[in-house]
C-alpha cells in the first residue's frame, strides 16, 4: 500500500516536469519566432508596420504627379501639362452696322419732324422726313451700310427711289435718283457699293437745288440719318 503511493507521486511529478518541459520549449519557439518577425518589419513615418522588402512607389514605378496631365480642347485634341485647367470660350460676336456717307455734299435741308421747314416747290411748310445732301446730276450714290435692296420704286412725289436693309432693324431709302439704277431687288450690297446716280425725277422737291434726298428708319421709325452719318 504504501508501495503504490510512492509510485503516484513519482507519476504526477513526473507530469508536472514533462508539462513544464513542453511550456518552456513552446515559449522559446514563440521568442524566435516574433524576433524572426521583428527582424522583417520597418516601421514606416506613421509608426505602422511593414514588410523588410517594401519598396517605395517611387523607386521603381513613375510618381503620379511625375505624369503629365493632358487637357481635352474643344478640338478633340489633347495639350500637354503646360495647358490651362479651363478653357474659356469667347463670347458669340454681336453683328453690328458701319455706316459711311452717300455721298460728299453739304446739308441743303436737314431732318425735320417736330418743326415745319420750307417747301419752295409747294410754296408752303411741312416736315421734312430725310436730309437732302447737294450734289451735282450724275453723282454717284453709295449705300451706307451692308445691306440687302428690298425694293426699286418710282414714286409719284420723291422719284426714282432705292430702299435698302440692313441688320438690326435699319432700313435706308435714296431718292431723286436719275431712272437708270446700278441695282436691284435681292441684291447684296456692301458698304460703299453703288446704288445709282443723282437725278432731278424728285417732284416734290424739283425747285430745290440738285440733291440726293436720303431717309433712314430704324424699326420703322423714322430717324435722322445724319444720327449714325456723323458718328
Amino acid at each position: 500500500m504504501k508501495k503504490a503511493k510512492t509510485l503516484g507521486k513519482i507519476g504526477f511529478y513526473a507530469v508536472l516536469l514533462l508539462c513544464l518541459t513542453a511550456f518552456g520549449l513552446s515559449a522559446y519557439l514563440m521568442k524566435n519566432a516574433t524576433q524572426t518577425v521583428q527582424e522583417n518589419i520597418i516601421v514606416n513615418d506613421w509608426g505602422e508596420g511593414l514588410p523588410a522588402d517594401f519598396v517605395p512607389l517611387q523607386d521603381e514605378q513613375t510618381v503620379l504627379s511625375d505624369v503629365p496631365i493632358e487637357f481635352e480642347d474643344q478640338g478633340g485634341a489633347t495639350a500637354g501639362a503646360d495647358a490651362p485647367a479651363e478653357i474659356v470660350s469667347g463670347e458669340p460676336e454681336i453683328a453690328v452696322n458701319v455706316f459711311g456717307k452717300a455721298l460728299v455734299g453739304e446739308v441743303t435741308c436737314a431732318f425735320s419732324l417736330d418743326e415745319l421747314v420750307e417747301n419752295k416747290t409747294f410754296g408752303d411748310w411741312r416736315t421734312h422726313a430725310g436730309v437732302d445732301i447737294a450734289a451735282e446730276l450724275g453723282d454717284t450714290v453709295s449705300v451706307i451700310a451692308d445691306g440687302t435692296v428690298s425694293a426699286v420704286i418710282d414714286d409719284p412725289m420723291m422719284g426714282k427711289t432705292v430702299v435698302v436693309n440692313h441688320i438690326n432693324g435699319y432700313a435706308s431709302t435714296y431718292s431723286n435718283l436719275e431712272n437708270e439704277v446700278l441695282c436691284a431687288v435681292g441684291d447684296k450690297l456692301k458698304l460703299g457699293d453703288p446704288i445709282g446716280t443723282v437725278g432731278s425725277t424728285a417732284v416734290a422737291e424739283l425747285l430745290e437745288p440738285t440733291h440726293l434726298h436720303l431717309e433712314l428708319t430704324l424699326d420703322q421709325e423714322q430717324i435722322d440719318p445724319l444720327s449714325v452719318l456723323e458718328e
